[in-house]
């Protein structure tokens, strides 16, 4: 068998390169897929950076948030540590007036200008414009800057006058007023001075400048936060620059209410906007009745978005140029590997039209040889009579010969079945109704000699009243046939091989299972099995007790032949104890019938009506039984063996028969002499069987045959492939017989035609 290991060699090839590349891209929507992924690339990377920008925008305002917070602190203490060290201040002097008595102006006057020394030495912490002595009648009696007042103004107005007897000792502010006698804007604020009697003697007052504190304030904070403070009845007491209110505005009490700060702290739940400045927190003082509102500037903001939406902007379009650029190289490098793909297609195809051809004229040539050396040996036994053929050696070897032959012509079709396997092209024939015990009882009797000579034990046990099953009887007692074969030659001697088959009411399934005692497989050995490699199972173990002769085709093509029936297969065994190999068939039929199985009913119907290709009109009548002696056959073939071996057949029932070597010496014989039936060769030098039947069908060479509509054409074949059968049909023949050592087909077609 070593001859066919180069074809075997070249399906392994083909079936890795056809492997390969079905994995790769086989359609037209490259464009499309490429848009696709670009579209995707650039949503995923703007989503992405969209969340970035987000999770960033977050972070920045909750960072804002934290910032104006802590700016609103800083108001507060800010202005607190001025207002509590001038009230220390106000408080060290009061004691010096208590002590000395309130009557004393001069005293209280140089006291005052010892004070505002400590200004000068600490400008950056106080703010005050001057010093005043209002006495416990609310005159003003001394003024830092004018001295001894002459003609004291009158300070009733103010609302220290009436907090700083109620509570002496603090520090109580007043609304912002025009200052007596700064002339500039201010904040009153006095200390409430008593006596160690508690009579309250006066307040010690200052006036801090609005201008100069709000520069203090406005120099520790910071410079990108505006702020407004307000006092308990929300008049504005101080104001950043940039805020677009008067001093004097009553924007806040016209506007808001009190209780958008009734906590004592937070974000507002409400943005007050005064311009392009939004105001979003607030916190009020402890000590002082002051509210303090912190908030941005709307274009600082809009700036602080930009810096931060471009980076990102700027990384979306990076990276989406990035992957589109990557993609783009991988979409050059799929273009690419596509049009080598396509080339490398192409050279396959050729590969499998060329190996089909080779294949083609291989099993044409192999078929020819095995039918003459068969039928040579059947011509030579049928000349014998029984008692003879088991006394004489040399007949028993040509009954050998015959045997094996018949083997030979198995696995030569098991290499165009393996082919059209791994081409894909394999599809079933002739489905019908089968009976399944009658099956396997065919397939154990033609394998007797095999089972006898490898001494196994066969056992069946099928159930009785099996359904039918709707198969191709032929490629089902193939399957079987392998799996029983296999299941005798890999047991142990004296093995039993168990065939079982019954009914699975409730899948409604045909089950079969073949089961050895032979040697096994382990779970590696079942992958390899079941994945079309069952050739390299080590079969050392085997080879100690008996010798196996096997092609190692049959498997592959046992599992196309079981998906084709959309059956299934399973295998259970174990190392050393034995095989079982189960099979699973649908009893409620097929679907949809594949193409194959269409073509074969409408090559039986072409076959069976025998409707010339041009001429519909005229349809051919089989002939009913009649004499032999009176029925004539052309026998157009040009292989001397075949022509002796058929001629001899045919003669021997009683045709009468002419031949001719080509198809042109067809033509011309078929002129000059009248026939009943016309067996014809697909391949022959000169004129094929082909061309000779389209002229025969075509009558324009003839000058005395007037038959040519309707005369049967039987091609007459060593290869029955679906090619060549559609071909014979195409060019005009009738109906099909194989040619084969056992010779009841080749007689129940001329029978067919002519008659016995």
């Amino acid at each position: 068998m070593d001859v066919f290991l180069p074809l075997k060699g070249f399906f392994n090839l083909k079936n890795f390169i056809k492997n390969s590349y079905d994995n790769m891209i086989k359609n037209n929507s490259l464009s499309k897929e490429y848009l696709i992924f670009a579209v995707i690339i650039v949503g995923f990377t703007l989503v992405t950076t969209g969340l970035l920008s987000y999770v960033s925008f977050k972070k920045n305002v909750k960072e804002n948030s934290r910032i104006l917070q802590k700016e609103a602190k800083n108001l507060e203490v800010i202005i607190s540590e001025s207002f509590d060290y001038t009230n220390q201040i106000n408080s060290h002097i009061g004691q010096q007036i208590a002590q000395r008595g309130a009557a004393d102006l001069k005293f209280i006057l140089n006291l005052f200008s010892d004070a505002s020394k400590i200004k000068h030495r600490n400008s950056d912490l106080f703010s005050w414009s001057s010093f005043d002595w209002v006495d416990n009648k609310n005159y003003q009696k001394v003024n830092s800057k004018l001295g001894i007042r002459k003609n004291p103004p009158d300070m009733s107005a103010r609302q220290y006058t009436t907090l700083s007897p109620q509570n002496p000792g603090t520090l109580q502010v007043s609304f912002p007023t025009i200052g007596n006698p700064s002339g500039a804007w201010v904040i009153p604020a006095g200390t409430g001075i008593i006596d160690k009697n508690q009579k309250y003697l006066g307040a010690i007052v200052v006036g801090f400048d609005i201008a100069e504190l709000t520069s203090k304030v406005s120099q520790k904070i910071n410079q990108k936060v505006s702020f407004i403070v307000l006092d308990q009845d929300l008049r504005i007491i101080l104001k950043s620059a940039d805020v677009d209110l008067a001093r004097d505005s009553d924007f806040f009490q016209n506007n808001f209410n009190k209780k958008i700060f009734s906590e004592k702290e937070g974000v507002l739940t409400k943005k007050i906007t005064i311009g392009q400045i939004d105001f979003s927190y607030h916190k009020s003082f402890i000590k002082y009745p002051y509210i303090a509102l912190t908030g941005f500037d709307r274009s600082f903001l809009d700036k602080q978005f930009v810096a931060l939406i471009l980076p990102r902007i700027i990384e979306f379009v990076c990276l989406a140029a990035f992957f589109l650029l990557v993609l783009y190289l991988f979409k050059t490098k799929i273009l690419t590997l596509l049009e080598v793909e396509k080339l490398l297609r192409k050279s396959l195809e050729k590969a499998n039209a060329a190996k089909d051809q080779i294949l083609f004229s291989i099993s044409h040539d192999i078929k020819n040889y095995i039918f003459g050396i068969g039928g040579l040996g059947k011509i030579i036994l049928e000349s014998k009579d029984k008692s003879e053929k088991l006394k004489n050696e040399d007949l028993k070897i040509v009954e050998t010969i015959c045997d094996q032959a018949e083997e030979l012509r198995y696995f030569v079709e098991d290499l165009l079945d393996l082919s059209q396997v791994e081409t894909g092209t394999f599809a079933l024939k002739n489905l019908k109704e089968a009976d399944v015990k009658a099956l396997i009882g065919a397939v154990l009797m033609i394998n007797r000699k095999l089972i006898s000579d490898h001494k196994a034990i066969i056992k069946t046990n099928i159930e009785s009243n099996l359904p039918k099953f709707t198969c191709d009887p032929r490629r089902v007692k193939q399957i079987l046939a392998n799996l029983i074969t296999n299941a005798v030659k890999y047991n142990k001697p004296q093995g039993e091989v168990l065939v079982t088959a019954k009914h699975l009411q409730k899948t409604n399934q045909l089950y079969i299972e073949i089961a050895d005692q032979g040697f096994g497989m382990d779970e590696e050995e079942i992958k390899k099995y079941f994945s079309g490699h069952g050739g390299a199972i080590d079969k050392s173990e085997v080879a100690k007790f008996k010798e196996i002769d096997s092609h190692g085709i049959g498997m592959p093509i046992v599992f196309g032949l079981v998906e084709l029936h959309h059956g299934k297969i399973e295998a259970e065994s174990q190392k050393g104890v034995g095989t079982k190999i189960k099979l699973y068939f649908d009893l409620s039929g097929f679907g949809q019938k594949n193409n194959e199985q269409i073509f074969s009913q409408e090559r039986s119907t072409f076959f069976n009506s025998a409707t010339a290709p041009q001429n519909n009109d005229v349809s051919l009548k089989v002939p009913q039984k009649s004499n032999a002696k009176n029925k004539s056959i052309l026998l157009v073939e040009d292989n001397p063996v075949n022509i002796k071996i058929a001629y001899k057949a045919l003669e021997g029932k009683g045709y009468r028969v002419m031949h001719a070597e080509n198809g042109l010496e067809a033509l011309e014989i078929i002129d000059q002499e009248n026939f009943d039936l016309i067996l014809m060769d697909g391949e022959m030098p000169v004129m094929n069987g082909y061309e000779a039947a389209r002229k025969i069908r075509e009558g324009k060479v003839f000058k005395n045959f007037k038959n040519y509509k309707t005369i049967p054409i039987v091609a007459f074949m060593s290869c029955c492939d679906e090619q060549t059968l559609k071909k014979a049909l195409d060019s005009g023949m009738n109906d099909y017989v194989e040619k084969s050592i056992s010779r009841t087909k080749l007689f129940e077609m001329v029978e067919k035609y002519c008659g016995s």
